[in-house]
C-alpha cells in the first residue's frame, strides 16, 4: 500500500517539476519569441502579420532588455525566465500599442520621441523589418488603417 502511495507521489512530483525543468533549458531567445507570439494572439494581432526576421528582433530585444534589468539589479526576485517572460509580454504590448497608435504609442507621439532620441526599441525594430508600414512616414495611415479595421 505504501509503496503504491509513493509511487503516485513520485509520478505527481515528476509532474509538476519536469515542466519547471524542461523551461530552464529552453534558449532564451526560442521562448521569448514563443511568448511574443502568443501574446500578440491573445491582443487580437496576427504573429504571422510580421516577417521572422521582425520576431527574433523583438525576442532578441526582449533577451537582451531582461539581461540589462538583471545586471542594473532592476527585475523582481526569480527565476531568469519568468523575468523574460514578462519583458517579451511587454515588448508585445509595446508591439500592440504601436500597431493601433495607444497611448504613447501614437505616430505623433512617436514622431516626436524619434526627434529626442527615445523612441521605443519595438518601433525602431519595426521600422527596419517593415518600413512600409513602420516607417515615421507610413506609421499614421498604418494606425488609422489599423482603427478602422477594429472597428
Amino acid at each position: 500500500m505504501w509503496a503504491w502511495t509513493a509511487l503516485i507521489l513520485g509520478v505527481i512530483v515528476a509532474a509538476l517539476l519536469i515542466p519547471l525543468l524542461l523551461a530552464s533549458f529552453i534558449r532564451p531567445r526560442v521562448l521569448a519569441t514563443a511568448v511574443i507570439e502568443k501574446h500578440l494572439t491573445s491582443l487580437g494581432i496576427d504573429p504571422a502579420g510580421f516577417s521572422r526576421q521582425c520576431i527574433n528582433g523583438l525576442a532578441d530585444e526582449a533577451v537582451a532588455s531582461t539581461k540589462r534589468f538583471q545586471e542594473l539589479g532592476l527585475n523582481e526576485p526569480g527565476p531568469w525566465h519568468s523575468n523574460l517572460q514578462e519583458h517579451a509580454e511587454a515588448m508585445a504590448g509595446d508591439v500592440y500599442a504601436i500597431v493601433v497608435g495607444e497611448g504613447d504609442f501614437s505616430a505623433e507621439r512617436i514622431k516626436e520621441a524619434v526627434n529626442n532620441d527615445t523612441a521605443p526599441a519595438a518601433w525602431h525594430i519595426l521600422a527596419k523589418h517593415d518600413p512600409k508600414r513602420f516607417a515615421l512616414a507610413a506609421l499614421e495611415k498604418t494606425q488609422w488603417t489599423n482603427a478602422v479595421m477594429r472597428g
